[in-house]
């Protein structure tokens, strides 16, 4: 599973078994990314629907340490802080 988000803090979450890289094309087919919690507020809005959810397997969100091991960055080149 993936969290998606479009434009503002609006989730979805797309059930399947995916590989980061297939989560993230599959999110970008759909006309989304995956999720970038960077700011307080993302972080809320997101526990706010995983919450009202009650349960839920793995996720994936659009964090990745792909171009260096250890090295995490958002999918929108901003490191994790």
């Amino acid at each position: 599973m993936k969290i998606l988000v479009n434009g503002g803090p609006l989730f979805q979450i797309i059930e399947g078994n995916f590989t980061w890289q297939e989560a993230k094309a599959d999110a970008e087919a759909k006309g989304g990314r995956l999720a970038v919690l960077d700011t307080q507020e993302k972080i809320d809005a997101a526990n706010t629907y995983l919450e009202e959810l009650g349960e839920w397997p793995d996720l994936m969100i659009g964090l990745t340490d792909q171009d260096q091991e250890g090295q995490w960055q958002w999918i929108t080149d901003d490191v994790l802080t």
